[in-house]
């Protein structure tokens, strides 16, 4: 995992207007960032990171910290939530309706949560997260907030040598009441994977790629993992992996997971790069579920592909194949609006990855997307429909980097384009690496600065924009 030397700022602008306001340093000079995140409901928003000192001699001193902003008022001053030595720390925060900010952050193999009461900027002092027996919390994690109830779905790895993951949610109805552990499932299914034998294979390790959750105010569920294993029968032979991509849904937080349905399966191949992500997973007020994910591997052009269940427990579906088909399709980000699905992707003209065009439709009648006005070398970076308004965030890309954000934004049927008035410092430049949030009012977008020198790793500074 690549180390981030980050600035957190954050800058508001508004959605049609789009006037920006200055912008504020959250993390007030931290440096040495190594993960963050953002998240927003109604007027909250809340900020966590963490933070890899050096001591000297190798040792570090990570800690986390949060801050939060309420309607007009300053963001408050950074609230150290934890701090341990020699570790690697992954936070995540989410927002409630209520303005209540629940924090989570997972280190060597727990997770503790702290969180504050109704629009207040106190935390509570650090709780840890129950587990199953012989398990432990990997860096994958995911938070869903549906009206004041929290549901955590985390990728957990057996303590018993095995090197198996399991997926396990947690859920909570409100501030007081405990988390209950809802279900573990193995995250490699017999029907796919075969155990590992240290006896007749050289190397044999599993990994999870991803984790995702969506829900909706009924309290109806969707849940996401990719999975991967990777084997070698002797250290003359090649590698292989396989990979895939499975969804669960439920009915509300009380009831059992669905069967697990695999909507992709790759390999074993071998593999020397790949792009393979859920991008997007949405589960829409009356329960219809869309997945998107991406399926590039080696040197084969890329695909982009998208698969909807029209309703609860129903099989997903492929949808729009023969409009995702072409040279290659990447990049594509979901939205809703009611039962209506959007989406927002690339499609690649050329063997010369910067050369791509951005579209912009229904999902099922792809085939009518209609090209977005950014010039050949954009790529899309995230998709909401806010107040009935559809936002797409692109980056421009230039000699292979990316030369800058934008938004564009669909008002009385014309696409606005605004750049994101993004600082780096002298010697950085934007990169790839972004994260973004959205709920019913508000979209956040982030990326962190990269050193110009090829010969360097080195970020400095993580901007976040809210379009309100």
């Amino acid at each position: 995992m690549r180390k981030l030397v980050a600035v957190l700022n954050v800058i508001a602008m508004t959605v049609l207007g789009i006037s920006s306001a200055q912008a504020f340093d959250v993390t007030r000079g931290d440096e040495n960032i190594s993960s963050y995140s953002v998240a927003t409901s109604g007027t909250t928003q809340a900020a966590i990171w963490s933070v890899n000192t050096p001591m000297g001699n190798d040792p570090v001193l990570t800690s986390v910290s949060i801050s939060v902003k309420r309607g007009k008022a300053d963001w408050s001053t950074p609230y150290t939530l934890y701090t341990q030595s020699d570790t690697y720390i992954t936070p995540a925060v989410e927002v409630r309706k209520n303005g209540t900010v629940f924090a989570v952050w997972v280190v060597d193999g727990h997770l503790y949560f702290s969180e504050t009461g109704d629009n207040t900027n106190s935390f509570s002092t650090p709780a840890e997260l129950p587990n199953a027996s012989g398990m432990e919390f990997t860096h994958d994690i995911a938070l869903l907030t549906v009206n004041n109830s929290m549901t955590i779905a985390a990728a957990v790895q057996r303590t018993d040598g095995s090197g198996e993951y399991w997926l396990a949610t947690w859920h909570r109805k409100a501030n007081s009441i405990p988390f209950r552990r809802d279900f573990v499932m193995n995250a490699f299914p017999a029907s796919e994977f075969s155990p590992c034998d240290s006896q007749t294979q050289a190397r044999c390790s599993y990994d999870v790629s991803s984790v995702t959750i969506s829900g909706n105010a009924k309290g109806q569920q969707t849940v996401t993992i990719g999975a991967s294993l990777e084997t070698q029968v002797t250290d003359e032979d090649p590698t292989t992996e396989k990979r895939t991509i499975s969804t669960m849904q439920r009915g509300k937080p009380s009831l059992y997971w669905d069967s697990p349905q695999i909507i992709s399966t790759v390999g074993p191949i071998e593999i020397n790069s790949y792009n393979n992500w859920v991008y997007s997973n949405i589960t829409t007020p009356a329960g219809k579920t869309a997945i998107s994910y991406s399926f590039e591997f080696n040197d084969d052009p890329g695909k982009a592909k998208i698969f909807v269940s029209p309703k609860l427990g129903k099989r997903f579906k492929s949808q729009d194949v023969e409009a995702l088909k072409g040279y290659a399709a990447r990049d594509i980000w979901l939205s809703a609006e009611g039962e209506t699905l959007y989406a927002a992707f690339n499609r690649q003209l050329d063997s010369n990855r910067s050369h791509l065009n951005a579209y912009f439709g229904k999902v099922g009648k792809l085939s009518k997307a209609k090209k977005l006005p950014t010039g050949n070398r954009s790529r899309t970076k995230g998709l909401a429909i806010i107040k009935g308004t559809p936002v797409v965030v692109l980056s421009k890309i230039k000699n292979f980097q990316v030369h800058e954000y934008g938004s564009l934004i669909l008002s009385k049927n014309k696409w606005k384009y605004k750049k994101l008035q993004l600082n780096p410092p002298t010697g950085y430049g934007l990169t790839f690496w972004f994260y973004w949030y959205y709920s019913d009012t508000h979209f956040t977008f982030s990326t962190i600065y990269e050193d110009l020198d090829p010969e360097i790793w080195s970020s400095f500074g993580v901007d976040v924009v809210t379009l309100i």
